[in-house]
Parts: structure tokens; C-alpha cells; sequence
């Protein structure tokens, strides 16, 4: 009994996806709590940059055009990127504002609450987790996490983790894990 507790605990603590700090240690700048409006400004929905994980950066990807809007809980967007823009203001250190623009219009916004941790990364609170059946007895949990920071230039930074895993009593298991880094450029301070 002792080893299947075990075997489950292994599981579970193995199974949690986490950031990929190798794609923008080198590029990002350490936010302090007090900091946090130094995210304050309008951006680029267009990214200019891709971090890899092996944390090289490659200038010629572009993120798909909902990579920024769905991870900021914005509307999907069917009409040319470069009408929209994006503006974030921090509204103290636990919570930002996002708001979608096109041509200097607000098209939408949303309150996102989180935090900034001790990576100096704005973390957001509250990432959906679903879980279906049992999960790693039959079946499995999905789920994914953002967190936003700044590069030295002031270029918004914004990583994501998506992850599914599962397993059939314990033994016949799969996961599997995805990170993506975007960097967007800063138009103007706030």
C-alpha cells in the first residue's frame, strides 16, 4: 500500500507543468511589488519576439493572433492585428487593468488579479484546471498559467504553460506540456 502512495505522490508532484525560466532569464527584468507600474503602458499586439526555451530568441516568429488576447481574458480578434493595441495599467500591486484598443478606440477590458512574485513576474490568479474522471486512477486534469513582466527596454513579456495529463490506475500514464514566451513592444509610458 506504502508503494502505491508513493507511486501516486511521485505522479502528482512530477505531473504540475511550471514556467520555462531558461526562455527569458536573460531578458527580463526583476519587478519588485512596488514596482508594478512599471507595466503600465500600450503595446504592440503583434509580437516582435519569440523566447525559446533554450533561451535564444528568435525575431522572425509572430505569435497567432489570439495568443495575447486569450491569455488576457480579451475577445478573439478576426480583423487585421495591427489595428489593436494594448494598453495595461496596474492597479496597485495585486491587480492590472488590460485594455483591447483599435484605431484609439476601447473595443474591450478586463480586471485580471494576481501577483508579483519573487521571479518579478506579474503571476495571474485564478488559471482554470479542468479534471475529468479520476484523475491518474482514469482520467486526467488540463490546465494552463500566465504571468507578464518587462525586458530591460520595457517590452512586455508574456509566457504561458499550458498542460494535459492523466493516467489508468496509476500505471499507464501521459502528460505532456507546453510553454510559450511572446515579447511585445512598448508604443507608449503610461
Amino acid at each position: 500500500m506504502k508503494t502505491y502512495f508513493l507511486l501516486a505522490l511521485i505522479i502528482l508532484i512530477t505531473s504540475c507543468s511550471s514556467y520555462n525560466g531558461n526562455a527569458v532569464a536573460y531578458y527580463k527584468y526583476t519587478l519588485k511589488p512596488e514596482e508594478a507600474e512599471k507595466l503600465d503602458g500600450i503595446y504592440e499586439l503583434n509580437a516582435n519576439k519569440v523566447y525559446l526555451s533554450n533561451g535564444l530568441i528568435d525575431s522572425c516568429a509572430v505569435a497567432p493572433n489570439d495568443i495575447l488576447n486569450g491569455n488576457l481574458r480579451m475577445i478573439a480578434i478576426n480583423d487585421s492585428i495591427s489595428k489593436y493595441q494594448m494598453r495595461i495599467q496596474t492597479l496597485g500591486s495585486n491587480q492590472i487593468k488590460s485594455t483591447l484598443i483599435k484605431n484609439g478606440d476601447v473595443v474591450d477590458s478586463s480586471l485580471i488579479k494576481g501577483k508579483i512574485t519573487k521571479k518579478g513576474m506579474f503571476h495571474f490568479r485564478n488559471n482554470p484546471v479542468d479534471c475529468y474522471g479520476i484523475p491518474y486512477i482514469l482520467g486526467g486534469c488540463s490546465g494552463s498559467k500566465t504571468r507578464i513582466g518587462i525586458d530591460y527596454s520595457g517590452n512586455l513579456i508574456v509566457q504561458n504553460v499550458s498542460y494535459s495529463g492523466g493516467a489508468l490506475l496509476l500505471l499507464i500514464g501521459d502528460g505532456r506540456s507546453y510553454s510559450s514566451a511572446y515579447n511585445f513592444k512598448k508604443i507608449k509610458s503610461e
